[in-house]
């Protein structure tokens, strides 16, 4: 959740420039474009380069998925991207005759779970203490569905102190919307799709109440301007706060929300809590050797690692030690756990009676159960002989009965 990032707030300063300009971004290549200068705002007149840990730009902008193919292309999308400013402004932000431009950022590398990226000298210059700005809030970012709500939710915010926009020339609200001109040109089309789409989300996930006027010439629209509003008796969701040890699986180990949740579900936290203790004291850790950090921690929690410093050494001494009576707690523990085994024993030698056909079925319900938990890998791996695999799996008979 947002709210476990290591930000003061939440607040966005995005020059008008860049919000009144006329690209074509989809909704994750803004999201990130937002959350890129999101984390760099406060070092952008000081450092060239920036890094964002992926699994905290996937945070703030609400991607939850490991799958970084989408995070790549709009990244290249991004540097391939020239914003020309401004639509709206430009009497007041560029003298007559002068012209700008500037791809959105100049580069970016992803190595490990480690994003770096920088911004032009221009674009740098134009982004940094804007005197004219819209203020966005990455928490209602987060939440849009679509472009066209994110792009309204931009061009609106920045007005909510007056209450209205300007009318915009339908030709460049078009442009600001990332529509082109053949798209949707039918004006009942482009208000369907573009502009109640918009218009819903906007009222939906901002906190404002946004409501639109037309100016037309006979029929035909021609400009449009929109009211702002605060929404009344409107409270944003809370952002649901998460533990210490789920934050740190997201934001350093590279879990997605859900392996984070079924981690603690099924190690418990004082378990996981300890296995990141285990990882981050071994040397491979300490020398950023590690390249894939999920697959590690997911390898710590399932084959029980051990920190060797913790290790008692064996000794003719130890080995001859007599061990201690159990307590009458120890032997009701040791006779349930005899138990279990022996139930899932029972189970387990059941369901390999079974036809192939009901075999078959269970496992594949089965696959579907633990998919994005760190249980899958290691099924696609092992099948049923890793032993606490075959113990989540008797779990899964139980729950069929």
């Amino acid at each position: 959740m947002l709210s476990t990032l290591p930000y003061k707030n939440f607040d966005l300063k995005k020059h008008v420039a860049t919000i009144h300009s006329a690209n074509k971004l989809s909704l994750v290549q803004r999201k990130i474009a937002n959350a890129l200068l999101f984390n760099a705002y406060s070092e952008l007149s000081e450092k060239h380069e920036h890094q964002i840990h992926i699994r905290t730009l996937c945070d703030l902008i609400g991607y939850n998925s490991n799958e970084l193919n989408a995070i790549k292309k709009a990244l290249v999308s991004l540097i391939s991207t020239v914003i020309e400013w401004n639509l709206v402004d430009k009497e007041r932000l560029d003298r007559v005759g002068v012209w700008n431009a500037s791809a959105i950022i100049a580069d970016a590398s992803i190595d490990g779970p480690l994003c770096t990226y920088s911004y032009s000298h221009k674009m740098r210059q134009l982004l940094f203490r804007p005197e004219v700005y819209g203020r966005l809030n990455m928490q209602v970012q987060a939440r849009f569905k679509s472009s066209y709500g994110l792009v309204l939710y931009e061009n609106c915010a920045r007005y909510q102190n007056i209450q209205e926009t300007p009318w915009f020339d339908m030709t460049v609200f078009r442009k600001l919307m990332g529509v082109d001109e053949t798209k949707y040109a039918v004006f009942k089309d482009f208000r369907k799709r573009v502009i109640d789409i918009a218009l819903k989300e906007v009222n939906e996930y901002s906190g404002l109440n946004v409501a639109y006027l037309l100016k037309k010439v006979g029929r035909k629209p021609v400009a449009i301007k929109f009211s702002v509003n605060p929404a009344e008796n409107k409270v944003l969701e809370e952002i649901v706060s998460e533990s210490k040890v789920e934050n740190i699986l997201q934001h350093e180990f590279a879990f997605s929300k859900q392996q984070a949740s079924a981690a603690l579900a099924d190690f418990g936290e004082a378990y996981v809590e300890e296995k990141i203790a285990v990882v981050k004291d071994s040397l491979s850790y300490k020398k950023q050797a590690i390249q894939h950090l999920s697959g590690y921690m997911h390898s710590a929690l399932v084959q029980d690692y051990k920190n060797p410093k913790m290790k008692k050494p064996i000794s003719k001494t130890n080995l001859s030690e007599q061990a201690p009576i159990k307590s009458e707690a120890d032997q009701l523990q040791k006779a349930r756990s005899d138990y279990e085994k022996s139930c899932q024993q029972i189970l387990l030698e059941n369901f390999h009676q079974l036809a192939e056909e009901e075999k078959t079925r269970l496992l594949t319900l089965f696959s579907k159960s633990i998919k994005d938990t760190i249980y899958e890998t290691l099924f696609v791996r092992d099948q049923l002989n890793n032993v606490i695999l075959s113990r989540k799996f008797t779990q899964f008979l139980k729950d069929q009965d």
